[in-house]
């Protein structure tokens, strides 16, 4: 017996090696030039806050909803996301900071809320897209997760630009959003936003998927058209 486990050591080692970084490997995937949508609403708090003038300090309260779904690219003979759908709802305390008489801080603490749903397949050189499963496997998860972020704003009353990034983490998905574009306020009360997007979801475990599919790296960028009541 130890000799012929000795025979089969230098053929199973690399084999173990192999399913190993299998396991531990996320599945990664990247998708350019998705239309994103999103709406937010700022509700000021404390006094002064129907005050037309500009004010050094500020604070609101900031509700947003977004949320994209695509498909992606599948290499041959592996494993990888056919299609995708990630939305995320937001709720944060948003204090703002006056730098200069047209430019705006903004900081961002509050819990978001991450829904997200993955179809995986694979691809095979001689046949195109097949699904692993008899219908293709789709796993659906959500976690509540904290989120921080930072905006800034610059420009007139009328219009402006904006960049803007958050990160939520739940500990079992990490969400990352940068966007940077222009706000137009046709109202006081109302903007229109129109920005380029990255969205980075890593997810780890993700419920009900089998361990070959439960690590995620999706990566998405491209346009995303919203806009924002103020009040």
């Amino acid at each position: 017996m130890t000799l012929i486990l000795r025979l089969l050591l230098p053929f199973a080692l690399p084999v173990v090696l192999l399913a190993a970084g299998c396991a531990i490997d996320p599945i990664r995937a990247n998708d350019h030039g998705e239309l994103f949508a999103h709406g937010r609403v700022e509700a000021e708090l404390g006094p002064g806050r129907h005050d037309p003038g500009v004010r050094p300090f500020r604070h609101s309260v900031e509700v947003g909803l977004t949320g994209v779904d695509g498909r992606t690219a599948t290499n041959d003979f592996e494993v990888g996301i056919e299609r995708y759908r990630m939305v995320e709802a937001s709720a944060a305390w948003k204090p703002t900071w006056q730098v200069g008489p047209s430019v705006s801080l903004s900081g961002l603490v509050g819990l978001a809320y991450e829904d997200f749903s993955f179809d995986f397949d694979s691809s095979l050189a001689a046949g195109g897209p097949q699904p692993l499963g008899a219908n293709g496997p789709t796993y659906d998860d959500r976690a509540l997760a904290g989120m921080l972020g930072v905006e800034v704003r610059a420009g007139l009353p009328a219009a402006g630009v904006y960049g803007r990034t958050t990160q939520a983490s739940s500990g079992r998905a990490t969400s990352g959003i940068i966007e940077v574009g222009v706000e137009l306020r046709p109202h006081p009360s109302f903007a229109v936003q129109v920005a380029y997007r990255w969205w980075k979801l890593e997810a780890l475990d993700i419920s009900g998927a089998p361990a070959a599919l439960d690590d995620v790296d999706l990566r998405v960028d491209g346009l995303t058209v919203g806009g924002v009541l103020r009040f």
